[in-house]
């Protein structure tokens, strides 16, 4: 399944973690440039840097193609 996470704090950093760990596939939506490196380098998953309810954002994102968001 694929699954798009509006978010990567703990909350969103744990759900990703989980879905990873059960052979899912995630894309992160962060809008803080930090947070997605930090995101990007520890989870090695896409990180799309902005502002989730951005059309732009979503489409960069992929989000048509996800099973959840």
């Amino acid at each position: 399944m694929k699954v798009c996470i509006a978010g990567g704090g703990r909350v969103g950093r744990y759900l990703a973690q989980s879905l990873l760990t059960n052979h899912h596939s995630v894309v992160i939506i962060e809008p803080i440039e930090a947070q997605c490196r930090m995101l990007a380098d520890s989870l090695d998953i896409p990180v799309i840097c902005g502002d989730s309810i951005s059309v732009d954002t979503l489409r960069t994102a992929d989000v048509g193609s996800c099973n959840a968001f």
